[in-house]
């Protein structure tokens, strides 16, 4: 855990140094990268060719794809030009908070008072953290 989360802080302040180019050049090329590195890597620790994939399985994968892997690594990469790697890495704080509400909306997953309470304490801490966000509400 503690190299993974080493390796995304560094690849925020890698991602920072990109100062020229499109973010979504910049992405297709760190996904590229990151192909070229998996696919041999599955090859040899997984049983790669033998896929049994159901069509709605198909489907999520490619809207991850999409989504995940587009999109949101576009924004991501453009977020940390506009605003730096310290301002993009608090976003990190937002995803369980998200996803606890979708799980809600969406799977029918019941919330509990202590995830009700974390995710308040998640979003005041993220205002109290940064006084930008403080500076952005005011304007607002």
């Amino acid at each position: 855990m503690i190299l993974a989360a080493m390796s995304f802080g560094l690849s925020l302040i890698f991602m920072e140094k990109l100062n020229e180019g499109s973010s979504v050049i910049h992405m297709r090329n760190v996904l590229l990268i990151a192909s070229a590195l998996l696919i041999p890597m599955s090859l040899l620790f997984e049983q790669s060719f033998k896929l049994d994939i159901a069509r709605s399985q198909s489907i999520y994968l490619a809207i991850l794809g999409i989504f995940h892997a587009g999109v949101v690594y576009a924004l991501f990469n453009r977020l940390i030009r506009q605003e730096g790697a310290l301002f993009t890495s608090y976003s990190n704080y937002i995803v369980p908070v998200i996803g606890m509400i979708l799980g809600f909306f969406f799977l029918h997953e019941a919330l509990s008072i202590h995830q009700l309470i974390g995710m308040a304490i998640i979003m005041m801490s993220l205002v109290f953290l940064d006084e930008k966000i403080i500076i952005k509400l005011k304007r607002k």
